[in-house]
């Protein structure tokens, strides 16, 4: 499963909130650039609106870095991809988000 969360920065004054857009995740292969496993997660109207506020939840009088709430994708790839395909390096993955389309 991989999960985003929407994050407090700098920019977040210039967006149009709730966030509506297409953020591209990518799973890169620990030996080749050219070796990549690819889903699109859609924060649209359809999605939870709670995932989509303005990251500005204030936590025991402080103001947390992420939203609470994230939306995904259960499958991203399949444990056993993962090791066969060889993603797993040192049990680590790396994960890049390649893209964000504004809706």
């Amino acid at each position: 499963s991989v999960f985003v969360f929407l994050m407090r920065g700098e920019l977040d004054d210039d967006l149009k909130w709730p966030f509506c857009g297409d953020i591209t995740v990518e799973l890169h292969h620990h030996r080749s650039c050219y070796r990549t496993t690819t889903q699109v997660i859609s924060m649209n109207g359809s999605s939870s609106t709670e995932a989509r506020q303005r990251p500005i939840i204030i936590i025991a009088d402080r103001i947390a870095d992420r939203n609470e709430k994230g939306l995904g994708i259960h499958r991203f790839i399949s444990h056993e991809d993962i090791y066969i395909e060889g993603y797993n390096y040192c049990n680590n993955l790396k994960f890049y988000v390649s893209k964000v389309s504004l809706i």
